[in-house]
């Protein structure tokens, strides 16, 4: 937004305004368009995503050998900046395996392994805010099926 600012025009990054006695951050700006009120300004700060742990680990052994399916622990993907809500959105970047929970911030990876079969790869999340703004964090996974043959 452009604002008139010491005889010159200039890019407001922030907004306040003052009221009740102190002064309060403006984060967006609303008009009444078509029948509803939409945001049509932001002064949200820059969103970005981090993912805890960044590496989730799987292993499982089995009494008996035989195919099954090995989850990791969870990790958790926590935005900051942008305007809540947020929407997540988990893929598989690369190896095998899903995402237990993929529209969630917490998941975990899993995998339908044989007996001594093991898969790894990688993860991303894309955090998308309120305003369609998007960050992404990325994380790795490895499971093994210990059973041996």
């Amino acid at each position: 937004m452009d604002a008139f600012i010491s005889g010159a025009w200039r890019t407001a990054k922030r907004a306040e305004v003052y009221i009740s006695g102190g002064w309060r951050k403006i984060t967006r700006a609303e008009a009444f368009i078509d029948g509803a009120w939409r945001s049509v300004l932001s002064f949200a700060s820059p969103m970005t995503v981090s993912v805890s742990p960044s590496f989730a680990n799987g292993v499982q052994t089995p009494s008996r050998p035989q195919n099954a399916t090995i989850t990791s622990n969870s990790v958790q993907a926590t935005p900051s900046g942008g305007t809540p809500p947020y929407r997540y959105a988990w893929a598989i970047t690369a190896g095998d395996g899903y995402p237990t929970a993929p529209n969630n911030a917490l998941t975990a990876f899993a995998a339908t392994l044989s007996s001594d079969e093991e898969a790894q790869g990688g993860a991303t999340v894309t955090c998308t805010d309120s305003l369609g703004v998007t960050a992404t964090g990325q994380c790795s996974y490895y499971l093994y099926n210990r059973s041996i043959k």
